[in-house]
């Protein structure tokens, strides 16, 4: 398993930053590790924070519903979803503008 790659998921600080770190991912796999994602949810690299969303919303519905236990499908969709959630925490940041000061009398 790619446990490194979640572990830098929460040092990203942008949305492409996860986009990026999901490709490295992808590009991690064997083509053998691969094969045993069902092929309608087998990823390519996601172009948006969208298709990572997709891409995470398919592969948790093949495990879901999937007969069978797969390790990869587990992985894979467990790397997705925690790369969702932190789309979701990069987004909650507030977002400073640059050169103003916050502080007020």
């Amino acid at each position: 398993m790619r446990h490194e790659y979640l572990h830098l998921l929460g040092s990203t600080a942008s949305e492409q930053a996860v986009l990026n770190l999901a490709s490295r991912y992808l590009a991690a796999w064997q083509p053998m590790e691969l094969a045993a994602i069902p092929p309608r949810c087998r990823p390519g690299a996601p172009r948006d924070v969208e298709g990572l969303g997709d891409l995470a919303y398919a592969l948790t519905r093949a495990r879901i519903e999937s007969s069978l236990p797969n390790a990869h499908l587990d992985e894979m969709e467990s790397f997705f979803a925690h790369a969702c959630a932190r789309i979701s925490e990069l987004e909650a940041i507030p977002q400073r503008l640059a050169g103003k000061s916050y502080l007020t009398r």
